[in-house]
């Protein structure tokens, strides 16, 4: 009987012990499902979500700024790319044709009359360069698009849409057969002397009034009177659209980029202090 009663009590006390384990298993140790079923629900009031978009919107105003600058020297640093395979199809060019580059605007004979083509539809009819599309062209510059007529856009032949090459003067070459406005086709020994070592053969260039890339860069003596800086009258000159500077090459095939300090009376080169169209000056 007394073994019977050990038993029985061996058995209670286990129950209880298991119980007591069950307790502390559902105790305040361990959440309730209902409870972490409504912990789970988030909700935002209507100032804490305008907090966060004008955080957003103050951290995106401040990024805009570095990543538009990005975005402009990567678009120079393709425009330097792109001169730099200018400079050695005008190097060949000049290296067959006694020292001579092209003109910057030429009358061609074709059939039976005569075609305007700009120093970029001379390099391509005598394959200078290969065929071009608009798009992926390397004889313009990446970092500027007009809002301009249609009819200013770049193709095959060169009148427009394309760099610049200098226009050039009796001092520096020799006249081509484009009479309207008179064109020199530059001579390379020239330009590579001590004294014209400064002036570039072109790069980026825009026509002041209509906005689009010109074919040439109009030059000015250093010892002339003649303001060489441009406002808004249709001049074609040199354009600083890379973050206040512009891409210039050289007839020795060296690219460089320069602002306004570096434009010194010995470039000979006009310059754009205003240009209508888009506001990307």
């Amino acid at each position: 009987m007394k073994q019977i009663r050990t038993a029985v009590s061996i058995q209670l006390a286990l129950k209880n012990r298991i119980n007591e384990k069950k307790t502390i298993c559902t105790s305040s140790f361990i959440p309730h499902l209902s409870y972490l079923k409504s912990k789970t629900v988030c909700r935002f009031t209507l100032i804490e979500l305008l907090v966060v978009i004008a955080i957003i919107a103050i951290l995106a105003a401040m990024l805009l700024p570095a990543l538009n600058k990005v975005k402009a020297r990567a678009k120079s640093t393709l425009c330097i790319s792109n001169l730099k395979n200018c400079a050695y199809a005008l190097t060949n060019y000049a290296d067959s044709n006694s020292e001579l580059f092209p003109a910057p605007y030429n009358k061609v004979r074709k059939t039976n009359s005569d075609s305007n083509y700009g120093w970029v539809g001379i390099l391509i009819m005598e394959k200078y360069l290969p065929p071009q599309k608009a798009k992926s062209t390397v004889t313009k510059c990446p970092g500027w698009e007009y809002l301009s007529s249609s009819s200013y856009a770049w193709n095959e032949r060169g009148s427009y849409g394309t760099y610049g090459l200098i226009r050039g003067m009796p001092e520096l070459g020799v006249a081509g057969n484009y009479t309207n406005e008179q064109m020199y086709h530059t001579r390379r020994s020239t330009l590579m002397k001590p004294e014209y070592s400064k002036i570039p053969l072109g790069g980026d260039s825009i026509h002041t009034r209509d906005a689009f890339q010109a074919h040439y860069i109009g030059v000015i003596s250093p010892d002339s009177t003649t303001s060489r800086a441009k406002g808004i009258g249709g001049y074609r000159v040199f354009h600083m659209r890379h973050l206040g500077k512009g891409n210039l090459f050289y007839a020795d095939g060296h690219v460089a980029t320069l602002g306004r300090p570096d434009l010194t009376p010995e470039t000979y080169i006009t310059y754009a202090t205003a240009v209508a169209g888009p506001s990307v000056y």
